[in-house]
């Protein structure tokens, strides 16, 4: 596993230096031991995490497991969940924790809708 952290200099009233770490978590149980180790190791500010596997009702977890972050992200299984019984692996999803102590220079924007971007066979990409 390689992990990359990225110093980005953010103009607010100083400059911050920020660790930006992306991680596949391969599932919400398998990742979080992962995760929580290279937080403690790294001690990032700002993580993206893909494939999370949680359908939208559970995305809460990831307010209490880590909670000195605060997170946003959705569900790659939305659509198979509205239409009925879930049925196979579970699949997807992406989420961005922000370190709590970032807060004060963040603004959180609510977006009502999600379009996927499809290739032509209709696939997801």
């Amino acid at each position: 596993m390689t992990t990359k952290t990225i110093d980005v200099n953010l103009k607010i009233s100083n400059n911050i230096s920020l660790k930006i770490m992306s991680f596949n978590m391969h599932g919400f149980k398998q990742g979080c031991p992962v995760l929580d180790d290279m937080i403690k190791k790294y001690t990032s500010d700002i993580l993206f995490l893909q494939e999370h596997c949680l359908t939208p009702d559970n995305l809460y977890k990831f307010d209490r497991h880590f909670t000195g972050y605060f997170s946003f992200g959705c569900s790659a299984m939305s659509n198979r969940v509205e239409t009925g019984m879930l049925r196979g692996r579970p699949f997807g999803g992406v989420t961005t924790l922000v370190s709590n102590h970032l807060r004060s220079n963040t603004k959180t924007v609510y977006c009502k809708s999600y379009t996927p971007v499809t290739n032509s066979t209709g696939a997801v990409r």
